[in-house]
């Protein structure tokens, strides 16, 4: 039996990679997001039509999913904290030429590239949970990084539209960027080394065709399809929609969009600190992860259904 005081070491020894995990994807959600916050006005200079807006939007995750595979792959055969690394210096790399496009193709081509970059974040931050933290942490560690995932866009749509309104969207897009590489030294120096609490990964290879045969490989890839399909239905065109739709101001975007996402990011730390003192107290792993997905996906289809319904008071 592990005592209280281990259980605590071995998440204070990953405290400061756990905080620049959440950093980084903060970063990535940023980035990717920045699109839709600058589409309204982005649209109009670069004469892009609605149909080329929506391809722009979708390109993203054209080498975004392709390139998953194979950083799953690389991230189980190299150094995974550099696998990182590269990645996040990738995406930067994107976001700072988005601020120099000139046209839906230049566009369309730093789209892809952010996919590529990005790619490397989920696989890696899952190789690295599992190795640096035990079972009954894992529910926390995912939390605080699903929490910088919804904090991302609530900063991307408040701070960076109001820097927008300010100093145009090139300007934003370039100065994020060049911000962003300042956490690669961070991550050379606090990144989590070693084999890590658990010990090594002895991890067997298993055929394709039997992780397809898994019905719970089946239930969570069904969990996370629709968990993605609401969120990036609001980061990519919620910001557009309440501007053409709804006429609201980039202020006024920024409030309601902003809030909303700070309000996600404080559920996720709430729902991963109640599954781990679930698991810590012996619930089942399985059954306390299948129920925080249902109840937050339930929660979320209702809420997404009101919306339909949802007027503006003048």
């Amino acid at each position: 039996m592990i005592r209280i005081d281990e259980r605590r070491g071995s998440l204070r020894a990953f405290a400061a990679a756990l905080a620049l995990l959440a950093v980084s994807v903060l970063i990535n959600y940023i980035d990717r997001g920045n699109l839709g916050v600058a589409a309204p006005v982005l649209k109009a200079e670069l004469q892009i039509s609605g149909s080329q807006l929506g391809v722009l939007l979708a390109a993203f995750f054209w080498t975004y999913t392709g390139l998953l595979f194979v950083v799953g792959w690389a991230v189980d055969r190299f150094d995974v904290n550099r696998v990182l690394a590269e990645g996040f210096f990738l995406w930067s790399l994107a976001t700072i030429a988005t601020g120099f496009v000139a046209g839906f193709a230049s566009l369309l081509l730093v789209r892809l590239l952010l996919g590529i970059g990005e790619s490397v974040a989920f696989p890696s931050y899952s190789k690295i949970l599992a190795r640096h933290l035990p079972e009954y942490y894992r529910g926390f560690g995912n939390a605080v990084i699903g929490a910088g995932q919804y904090c991302g866009p609530a900063f991307g749509t408040f701070g960076a539209g109001l820097l927008m309104g300010r100093y145009g969207w090139r300007s934003v897009f370039v100065g994020i960027g060049l911000v962003s590489l300042l956490w690669l030294p961070a991550w050379k120096k606090w990144m989590p080394r070693g084999q890590g609490v658990c010990g090594p990964l002895r991890c067997k290879s298993i055929p394709v065709r039997q992780i397809l045969r898994n019905r719970s490989f089946w239930g969570a890839s069904a969990g996370h399809f629709c968990s993605n399909y609401f969120l990036y239905f609001l980061v990519m065109w919620l910001p557009f929609y309440l501007t053409t739709e709804r006429h609201l101001t980039m202020t006024a975007i920024s409030k309601v969009a902003g809030g909303f996402y700070a309000l996600v990011a404080t559920a996720s730390l709430f729902a991963g600190w109640k599954s781990d003192a679930l698991i810590r107290r012996g619930v089942s792993p399985t059954l306390v992860r299948k129920a925080a997905m249902l109840i937050g996906h339930t929660t979320a289809a209702i809420g997404m259904a009101g919306c339909c319904f949802a007027t503006l008071d003048h």
